[in-house]
């Protein structure tokens, strides 16, 4: 599993257009960062898929 961090995150409330920094990468929903999908962007966390497997980080912390 890529070591990722939820850097920022820029979101609007029922917008589709919300943004996240994932190891200074801007992404939005659907993006695919180092082998793992962006599924869902929330105002505090991202959720991604990776191998079938769902999982989130918190905004400002990272998977490992």
């Amino acid at each position: 599993m890529p070591h990722l961090t939820v850097n920022g995150i820029a979101y609007q409330e029922g917008g589709s257009d919300n943004l996240a920094v994932i190891n200074g990468i801007t992404v939005s929903n659907g993006a695919v960062i180092e082998g793992v999908k962006v599924e869902d962007i929330q105002k505090d966390r991202v959720q991604f898929s990776h191998d079938g497997e769902k999982f989130e980080i918190i905004l400002n912390k990272s998977n490992r």
